[in-house]
């Protein structure tokens, strides 16, 4: 009995000893009660190091209550020494440090666009004194103009142009309304000229395409225009008629057209385009061509419209017919086309084309049928673009300078020109004949000369 109790006792303290129940092992209700407070003792002790480091926040939190001085520095911006946080601005005024790099957002890698508020804080100004001294406001002293612009230098802040159109009443920015289709280089040179003539006078332009020739297209690039709170619109867009909402739009916002859409309150910039149509064929017949055929633009454009008008007039004032009208669209390719017609004509020796790309195409497509330039056809067109000079042979065309027109738009918009000066704007500038190696007297008139 003895010995069995012994091992008994050695097994069960074996067990305890392992600090684990195991299964088929039977423990008394005392031991197992004993194990379990040790664990929760143990279990408590090794919890006492984080209720003491929970304790320990306090330190952070006393930090966090030290900036204090930080609110107590803000408020003695005004005074003559640099604070702790700070430095120093100009003539001894603060630049308040942390401001600027609470301003620029660097928490977590995210960077934040500095504010209006921003600035003013670090400058140690209102807001309002901010506004007044972005916009140079003589209410404004000098030492808080450099205070001010200090900080936004140290805060890389930037004026959007929302905001200067709201403080100041105006965006210096002029819009520009194109047609995506048309003379390519007439378009990009009246585009180049409104952006010289702007930038010089420090204004941005917003340019707005419409994809045809349509008033609700005109409309909304208007009304998109309008939002933006332009300073003025130079519209190059060709519309014989308009709506009444365009008409608004014009009247309330300063406008020029480039021989483009007509509208009551706009002002028009460019050529006669009837006595350009007038003189082109009025050359040709003074060389002695009995006829003119012409080469048209698309009939809703207003200077194709008036360009055929004063063809049509000078041809009716020398008691001549004038012959079916052949239609392009303003490209080289529409004018070879009708080129091709023209060669198969043998009585065409003149032909008046309505722009000079459209000419490039007719004059290939008459060599290319044999029909020689200008020996046999004499050709004159309009537009005198840079590649006129250089075609072979060099064009006869009437001079139409796009850049400067587009120049001439913007200072005319920016010039708040007078009721007189308005009128006299709507004076179109007389036509100027380019004459070059293009045409010449037709060859029946030729041979008679020479016998």
């Amino acid at each position: 009995m003895g010995a069995k109790r012994g091992r008994a006792e050695g097994e069960t303290a074996g067990v305890e000893q392992h600090g684990h129940a195991q299964t088929g092992v039977r423990r008394s209700k005392g031991a197992r009660t004993e194990i379990e407070r040790a664990r929760i003792e143990k279990a408590g002790g090794e919890q006492a190091p984080i209720e003491k480091t929970q304790g320990e926040q306090a330190p952070i939190e006393k930090t966090r209550g030290q900036q204090a001085p930080t609110e107590k520095t803000r408020g003695e911006r005004t005074g003559a020494g640099p604070s702790e946080n700070g430095r120093a601005g100009v003539d001894g005024a603060p630049v308040e440090r942390a401001w600027v790099e609470r301003a620029r957002g660097q928490r977590g890698g995210s960077v934040r666009q500095p504010s209006m508020t921003d600035v003013a804080r670090a400058a140690g100004v209102s807001a309002q004194t901010v506004s007044r001294a972005l916009r140079d406001s003589p209410n404004v002293s000098p030492d808080t103009r450099r205070r001010v612009l200090t900080a936004v230098d140290e805060l890389g802040y930037r004026l959007n142009n929302a905001a200067k159109a709201l403080s100041s009443g105006r965006s210096h920015t002029i819009g520009l309304v194109l047609l995506q289709s048309g003379g390519y280089y007439s378009r990009s040179a009246v585009t180049a000229g409104v952006e010289a003539a702007a930038g010089r006078a420090g204004y941005a332009v917003s340019i707005a395409t419409i994809a045809g020739l349509d008033t609700g297209q005109l409309e909304r690039s208007l009304t998109k225009l309008a939002t933006q709170n332009v300073d003025g619109i130079v519209i190059a867009v060709p519309l014989i008629s308009v709506t009444q909402k365009i008409e608004d739009i014009t009247r309330d916002i300063p406008t020029v057209t480039v021989d483009g859409s007509r509208t009551e309150g706009a002002l028009v910039l460019g050529i006669d385009q009837r006595e350009a149509g007038r003189i082109a064929t009025q050359h040709l017949l003074d060389l002695g061509h009995r006829q003119v055929w012409h080469v048209a633009g698309p009939d809703e454009w207003i200077e194709a419209r008036q360009r055929r008008q004063g063809w049509q007039e000078c041809l009716a004032s020398a008691g001549i017919e004038p012959p079916p009208v052949l239609e392009g669209d303003w490209s080289p390719g529409s004018g070879h086309h009708q080129g091709s017609i023209l060669a198969l004509i043998p009585e065409v020796t003149a032909v008046f084309v309505a722009s000079d790309e459209m000419a490039f195409g007719v004059v290939r497509a008459l060599r290319e049928k044999g029909r020689d330039v200008p020996t046999q056809v004499s050709i004159v067109s309009v537009d005198d673009i840079a590649l006129a000079a250089y075609c072979s042979p060099p064009l006869t065309t009437v001079r139409q300078d796009f850049y400067a027109s587009g120049a001439a738009a913007v200072d005319l918009l920016l010039s708040a020109p007078t009721d007189a000066a308005a009128g006299a704007s709507h004076q179109p500038a007389p036509a100027e004949l380019s004459v070059r190696a293009s045409t010449a007297p037709p060859p029946s008139t030729r041979t008679a000369r020479t016998t």
